[in-house]
């Protein structure tokens, strides 16, 4: 009940801090960069997830149904039309065209996206410790595990940001929470199927993570998994059917993967192994692959980029031709992934701070993550603070064995494992974080394991 208590008053405290974060970056960076155009806090993958969901609004507006509304898609499938329903509801325009120019809008209004963020991730941590109790009894450990949730800057602050990474996190947690007592009963295993969907709908990364969650059940209900798990397969999979056949309706042709899934691995990948494993320089290795992509578009008749299909063509033939680039360079490949994957198990906690208050005009070279004094400066405290994490992490590995069901410890260990291979080769930190949602269980069980000793050797001595 003591635990109860300091929890509320915990999760207030962060939810409050959050807002206020919230408010001072919207108060004090509602601004344009220095070009006049660029929006210093929505920029890069979010001013175009803001594009388009302006014009998913457009088109709701104008009466198209929600299924055939928006653009092609090329990043995920719900954070534009999230987006675009906030703008609805608030009467907010997300765009504003000035001397025919687009730019991101000016306008407090956007804060109130930001404070609902905050409490959908907030509510579903209560409702995630609720349920905690059932999986331990010792509560410390539930406890320790919601302080690392609400005060982790590389999960909380992004409650303050518009990247995709809170409402994933919620999508997580929700998850995390209902598959501690799974069900047999049909609506259990509808919503499950449901938020598996809305996992990958939210971020690309959650497409085979179905996988996961179907083995865990598979292991927890045993024969009744027979009834359970066609439930989830057939509601994911109508959701996806769904999307695709409203895509092949607009646009004339099936698809329900984004676009971006294909194209990432070429845009990160194609050019460092053709410069490390065929030594060419950068600017040789920019000309091959514009030679190779303009070479296929002529085989294969492409003309028209501004048709859909043929995008998706392009993009398809992006990844295909990375692929065989890493398999004609096995070594040199697993080198740029393991570097990178490397890079992104350093953690960043004022990342979210840094993406904000720094420029980033694009003639800035280089821009200020690659300058020679932010890395002086960052990189020894991000590793220090990315080690004392991961040994806090794995001390709760150890012992969790002891405090935790064999089956949800397994559930959480591959989950934060598939989230970090699904990303890693990208090389940002940012890219962790989801799988800090798992880990979080165990770094509760480390931060007790440790508290435990401390008082173990105090009452010995």
């Amino acid at each position: 009940m003591q635990n109860n208590k300091k929890l509320f008053i915990l999760v207030i405290i962060s939810f409050l801090i959050s807002i206020a974060v919230s408010f001072q970056i919207t108060e004090n960076l509602d601004r344009y960069e220095s070009d006049g155009i660029d929006h210093h806090i929505i920029k890069g993958d979010i001013s175009d997830i803001w594009e388009r969901g302006a014009i998913f609004k457009e088109d709701i507006v104008s009466g198209k149904n929600f299924l055939v509304s928006g653009t092609e898609i090329y990043r995920s499938y719900l954070p534009p039309r999230l987006i675009g329903m906030f703008s609805i509801i608030f009467d907010y325009d997300l765009i504003s065209v000035e001397a025919e120019v687009k730019k991101i809008s000016l306008g407090f209004k956007k804060f109130y996206y930001l404070f609902l963020q905050s409490i959908l991730f907030y509510g579903l941590i209560v409702y995630f410790y609720n349920n905690f109790s059932k999986l331990t009894k010792d509560s410390n450990i539930g406890f320790y595990t919601i302080l690392f949730l609400c005060f982790c800057p590389n999960i909380f602050l992004y409650n303050s940001s518009y990247h995709t990474e809170s409402i994933f996190f919620s999508f997580q947690i929700l998850l995390m929470a209902l598959l501690i007592s799974p069900s047999k009963s049909f609506l259990y295993n509808f919503v499950v199927g449901l938020i598996l969907s809305l996992i990958f709908l939210q971020k690309t990364v959650g497409i085979l993570y179905i996988i996961i969650v179907i083995s865990y059940l598979a292991l927890f209900l045993k024969k009744d998994s027979i009834k359970s798990i066609p439930i989830i397969l057939v509601t994911f999979i109508s959701i996806l059917m769904i999307i695709g056949i409203s895509n092949f309706k607009r646009a004339g042709v099936f698809y329900f993967m984004p676009t971006q899934g294909n194209e990432a691995v070429y845009h990160y990948l194609a050019i460092p192994i053709l410069m490390k494993g065929q030594k060419m320089t950068g600017s040789e290795a920019t000309k091959r692959l514009n030679a190779d992509l303009e070479e296929w578009k002529i085989e294969n008749k492409i003309k028209d980029e501004q048709l859909e299909k043929n995008r998706i063509q392009i993009m398809k033939f992006k990844k295909s031709y990375t692929v065989k680039l890493m398999l004609n360079n096995p070594l040199t490949s697993l080198k740029i992934i393991t570097w990178k994957a490397l890079q992104t198990g350093i953690l960043n906690p004022a990342y979210i701070f840094h993406y904000h208050y720094y420029e980033q005009d694009i003639q800035k070279k280089p821009p200020w993550y690659l300058e020679k004094s932010y890395i002086n400066f960052w990189m020894p405290i991000n590793i220090f603070y990315s080690l004392v994490i991961y040994l806090v992490v794995i001390l709760g590995f150890v012992s969790s064995i002891k405090y935790l069901d064999l089956k949800y410890n397994l559930f959480l260990f591959f989950s934060a494992i598939y989230m970090f291979v699904m990303l890693s080769w990208v090389g940002n930190s940012r890219y962790f974080s989801p799988s800090l949602i798992y880990l979080s269980v165990y770094f509760g069980c480390g931060i007790n394991f440790l508290i435990n000793q401390s008082f173990y050797k105090k009452n010995v001595n």
